[in-house]
């Protein structure tokens, strides 16, 4: 099958590194990026490997970031499959972080990655094929206390993928959010994480008890940082463990709502089923969040009458989002 060419941000270490690996294993050509400095000279066992290396902060103006774009897709001539891993954890109770710290971690996390896509689409758009790979977590389908500023960042990112790829499917494109449960990676060591500045003494059981959790998970976390990025790899190819799971995924529109044609793939793949919005990996990704939708739809029931208890009239009674739109 065609090689596909892959740009990985934030590749210098965690699983971004192990993604890149992975790719070139599968005889895949990959463009890894990250920061200067320390993070870009990680990036040399990568080179080793095979890849192309490249400088990119994720933060960097919109027209910085387009002119990276351009120098990249002219190693290969294009770009098949954009991951938008770069990120990291701000952790904190919501009062007790800055404005500052959580402008910087929206900044990292989401709006970077937003321009990211903004700097590579064009190109893609003119090859009428492409994926984005959105990098989130399980916390972008459940939440808790501490890890707000991060958690936001993720709920946000899977909106903003789901909607890209309702506006780009049309144009043979499409997006996908990464779900992670808890991986093995350097994300739960203690430099990792920012010391409080402010510490509020009402919070005081929530951030030890979070605090002890990360540092008692921390390199005995259950997911297999290889076999999630070789996940990726199958779901974006359509091979291994994805083998005939997703082809079509046009939106099953009411009567009378135009459908997305089917995307455009630089390959041959199963047309049978719907490629994911999202993908959720590893098993206590998948029992959480399980059971989060299990308790949403209850609370939905249990709420119904005060919920449907707010319309004007009942002359309009959609069936499914699709009804909605216009």
């Amino acid at each position: 099958m065609t090689s596909l060419v892959w740009l990985i941000t934030g590749a210098s270490s965690g699983l971004g590194y192990e993604l890149a690996q992975q790719a070139l294993l599968r005889s895949e050509k990959v463009i890894a990026t990250g920061r200067s400095g320390k993070s870009f000279t990680n990036l040399d066992g990568l080179k080793a490997q095979g890849a192309q290396i490249r400088e990119l902060d994720v933060t960097s103006p919109l027209e910085t970031l387009r002119e990276v774009a351009r120098e990249a897709v002219e190693i290969y001539g294009r770009i098949d499959v954009l991951v938008n891993n770069a990120g990291y954890v701000c952790n904190g109770t919501i009062e007790e972080t800055t404005p500052q710290e959580t402008y910087d971690q929206f900044n990292t996390n989401l709006f970077g990655a937003i321009n990211v896509v903004r700097a590579f689409l064009p190109y893609m758009r003119d090859k009428k094929s492409g994926t984005l790979v959105w990098i989130s977590s399980l916390y972008g389908v459940v939440s808790g206390p501490y890890w707000g500023n991060y958690i936001g960042t993720k709920w946000a990112m899977r909106g903003i993928s789901r909607s890209i790829h309702e506006e780009i499917s049309s144009l043979g494109l499409r997006s996908i959010c990464i779900e992670y449960g808890h991986t093995r990676s350097p994300v739960l060591e203690p430099g990792r994480r920012k010391p409080k500045g402010l510490a509020i003494p009402d919070y005081e059981d929530i951030v030890s008890c979070h605090e002890a959790n990360a540092q008692a998970m921390n390199g005995k976390q259950p997911g297999d940082p290889v076999k999630c990025t070789q996940a990726i790899i199958d779901t974006v190819r359509g091979e291994g463990a994805a083998t005939g799971k997703y082809g079509n995924h046009d939106c099953q529109a009411s009567e009378g709502v135009a459908k997305h044609p089917r995307q455009s793939l630089p390959f041959d793949v199963d047309m049978s089923a719907a490629f994911p919005p999202d993908l959720l990996l590893g098993s206590d990704s998948y029992r959480i969040a399980s059971e989060a939708k299990k308790n949403d739809l209850e609370v939905f029931e249990e709420w119904k009458d005060v919920t449907c208890g707010v319309d004007l009239s009942s002359e309009f009674n959609p069936v499914s989002v699709d009804d909605y739109r216009l």
